[in-house]
């Protein structure tokens, strides 16, 4: 049975028809899997952050999926941070405090700390 050069033209049309489609439903399954892994692991990362007390109590687990889920931070970077840190701790990035006693007069903690922020 020989194809006329018509119906070859035709076959190779819907080919490429065929083709798109599938490549676009491979594209759009891949970013459903994409963020069906990265729940899952934003999931664990959100309990080891429970487990080590690193959470706001105030937010419900739910809650605190959806903020990492949706935030751009590196996962990798939050997960090693999360694994280095204490259970229990807190960051605290320290205050700069008036002392008058010491004679800064502009939130300075000491004469050393007024010296290095006015030079």
């Amino acid at each position: 049975m020989a194809i006329s050069p018509e119906g070859a033209t035709e076959v190779y049309r819907e080919g490429a028809k065929v083709i798109r489609a599938q490549q676009e439903e491979i594209t759009r399954l891949r970013e459903k899997v994409a963020a069906y892994e990265r729940r899952e692991r934003v999931e664990g990362i959100v309990r080891l952050m429970e487990t080590k007390g690193l959470d706001d109590p105030g937010s419900s687990f739910q809650e605190k999926v959806a903020h990492v889920f949706n935030s751009s931070t590196d996962l990798d970077v939050l997960e090693k941070a999360i694994q280095m840190a204490q259970p229990g701790s807190t960051l605290q990035w320290g205050t700069v405090d008036s002392d008058e006693k010491d004679g800064a007069s502009f939130g300075y903690g000491s004469k050393f700390e007024q010296f290095l922020v006015e030079g």
